[in-house]
């Protein structure tokens, strides 16, 4: 509360001491993501790599660092996914995922990292479930994504992983092209 209250806006600096200005107050940071004047792709062309920036290895284009009509057009496809309905039709699934992930654990047999062996594996296993993403095709993938989105490897690396998880997301939906289902991947490869 004190640095809200003292400076809504304050000059911070990134690890990379890129200095930025950081707003503190919600009325604030709502007023500048509505506002057309500040550009989600142009702070992914700010020099230095991570905190949304892209740097020298050019921007990785994401839902993330678009800017309207192009973000709004993205998000459209696949809108309608993220409704209670939906997920309560993939609630069971979701389940599933879980109990496997868990079913060593509550027999006592051994010990257990949460974030490791349980948090990592059900968010990236529930995200291609519900993507529709087969997970024997993105699991391979997990140690490239580490690398596109790090902070601390070389830009050569960082562009390289991107390169090929790019790759591999254009042969998926390549592939849902010819075999639609009811997910978000069929819903992104009907829209090309």
């Amino acid at each position: 509360g004190l640095l809200r209250s003292a400076s809504p806006l304050a000059k911070v600096y990134l690890p990379d001491q890129q200095p930025v200005l950081l707003m503190t107050r919600y009325r604030d940071v709502v007023a500048v993501l509505a506002d057309k004047r500040f550009s989600r792709a142009a702070a992914a062309r700010l020099s230095g790599v991570g905190f949304g920036r892209s740097g020298d290895i050019g921007v990785w284009k994401t839902l993330i660092n678009m800017d309207p009509p192009d973000h709004a057009r993205l998000k459209g496809i696949f809108a309608h996914r993220f409704t209670s309905a939906m997920s309560e039709r993939r609630r069971e699934a979701i389940r599933s995922i879980a109990n496997e992930l868990l079913s060593g654990v509550a027999a006592g047999q051994r010990r257990f990292d949460l974030i490791s062996e349980y948090a990592i594996p059900f968010a990236e296993r529930a995200i291609t479930s519900v993507v529709g993403i087969p997970w024997a095709s993105w699991r391979p993938l997990a140690s490239t994504i580490s690398v596109a989105m790090s902070r601390s490897e070389s830009p050569t690396s960082m562009k390289e992983s991107r390169d090929r998880i790019d790759a591999v997301i254009a042969e998926i939906l390549d592939v849902k092209k010819g075999n639609l289902a009811d997910d978000i991947a069929s819903d992104i490869a009907m829209s090309m």
